[in-house]
């Protein structure tokens, strides 16, 4: 009894610690050079970032418009992280549906383009006594992703177009979260605009685990 007691303890100090090392990141599309991603040296996109964030870790955008990762135009986060959008460039104010938007889009025509949801946080596959994510102030807007079949209609394309190099509309979500049991998801002041999936997915699509939390 004793050994499994003093185990537990063991584990509830690791777990601690871990969330206790939690890191603030910062992006700007205008201000965005390093890869520090500190206040003073932002990336210049989420995507730079996404592989170096861990559980628990605060992200802060500012205003402007991003195409992901080498114009990839989806940006895959695996863990439970906190998102902040709609500041202006030196992070001291925030009005995200008001003078600073904060909007995630792509090109359909550029060679790295990713069909997946435009932003994608967590797994269910994450393993931690305690989570919480939250997207807040993200306008994401497929408009220039999307595929069409011509300039005048606007009809979505779900075929790739060699002529014009013009890839399929994505058959996904605009966000998409993944949230492990237990988990705390929180969505608010977003925005998620000309998205086409057909698979019962939504704009928004938001999957909870046992005892997650969704608002």
């Amino acid at each position: 009894m004793k050994l499994w007691t003093s185990a537990l303890a063991l584990l509830t100090v690791v777990a601690m610690a871990s969330w206790a090392q939690a890191e603030e990141y910062y992006v700007s599309a205008a201000k965005g050079k390093g890869k520090k991603g500190s206040k003073e040296e932002p990336v210049r996109d989420l995507g730079i970032i996404a592989d170096t964030l861990k559980a628990g870790d605060v992200v802060h955008i500012a205003a402007g418009t991003y195409y992901g990762k080498a114009e990839a135009g989806c940006t895959k986060i695996a863990v439970p992280v906190k998102i902040y959008g709609g500041y202006n460039d030196d992070f001291t104010k925030r009005d995200p549906w008001g003078e600073f938007k904060t909007i995630l889009t792509g090109k359909s025509q550029s060679e790295n383009f990713d069909s997946g949801p435009r932003l994608e946080v967590g797994s269910r596959k994450f393993r931690e006594p305690k989570s919480e994510i939250v997207i807040d102030g993200i306008i994401v807007d497929n408009g220039e992703r999307n595929g069409y079949t011509d300039d005048k209609t606007l009809k979505i394309s779900r075929k790739y177009q060699p002529k014009t190099k013009v890839n399929a509309a994505p058959d996904s979500p605009g966000i998409s979260i993944d949230a492990p049991e237990g988990c705390v998801v929180t969505v608010e002041n977003c925005v998620a605009m000309n998205c086409a999936p057909h698979h019962k997915t939504g704009a928004i699509k938001v999957y909870g685990g046992k005892s997650t939390k969704v608002t």
